[in-house]
């Protein structure tokens, strides 16, 4: 496998597919951790992320996604949810949370100290209802302490190529929003960071991958730049066996 770095983010390769990896969640021990690129994986073949993320074999569970606030647990029975956030535990017999973006904000935590985490999916609906936030809520009821989070924010459009109307500036609350002569762009990362620091995550335990989805074609898909011909990346979290 190869790497190609760009800070704590890399773009790792094999059999044919690359994702990024996050060198933070690297550092869980125990969990395995992948963002899947627009080149052979993605929700349509999960195998090949999953392999990609050290979680070749493992059962996958993903969302039905309905840019909400529910956050459910991965492990639960009854099929496929509706909700945009998964609670996971580092148990090599459970299942692995799933998320599908084209844009949106794909946010994995992880405790390496209590081995609980969550993949959570939040668009500009999902970041203003605070999805993320709730999900580091729940993890502290769970035991985990905010301040033991690691917290990676995969790719997504960035404020560079996001334009947003006046409704989302105020149901955002203006957060990560600037304003271009009249012309609103919202950084969506930006917006997550600032929630997670102030539900106790540390700056320095936070890490935004590099790259917009937008911007780079050859290597992701985006639903603001292709519309509905756009396909959906998976970001995948899990124990490792």
């Amino acid at each position: 496998m190869t790497q190609a770095h760009l800070g704590d983010w890399y773009l790792a390769r094999g059999d044919g597919i690359r994702v990024a990896r996050c060198r933070l969640l690297d550092e869980c021990g125990g969990f395995g951790h992948g963002f899947s690129c627009r080149d052979g994986g993605g929700v349509d073949k999960p195998a090949a992320v999953l392999a990609a993320a050290g979680l070749s074999g493992r059962q996958l569970r993903i969302l039905h996604q309905v840019h909400g606030a529910r956050v459910v647990c991965s492990g639960a029975d009854g099929g496929i949810p509706e909700a945009d956030g998964f609670l996971v535990r580092r148990n090599p017999a459970g299942p692995v949370a799933g998320i599908g973006t084209a844009d949106c904000v794909p946010v994995l935590l992880a405790d390496p100290v209590s081995g609980h985490g969550a993949a959570v999916h939040s668009g500009w609906k999902g970041t203003a209802a605070g999805i993320a936030p709730l999900a580091v809520a729940l993890l502290a009821g769970r035991g985990v302490r905010p301040a033991e989070l690691k917290a990676a924010l995969g790719p997504a459009i960035g404020g560079c190529c996001y334009q947003v109307g006046s409704e989302v500036v105020r149901a955002i609350g203006g957060v990560g929003v600037e304003n271009r002569g009249g012309e609103y762009r919202l950084d969506l990362r930006e917006a997550i960071r600032m929630q997670l620091e102030a539900a106790g995550v540390p700056a320095e335990r936070i890490s935004i991958a590099p790259w917009c989805t937008c911007c780079e074609n050859g290597l992701f898909f985006s639903w603001r730049r292709d519309g509905d011909a756009a396909g959906r990346m998976l970001s995948v979290l899990g124990a490792e066996a």
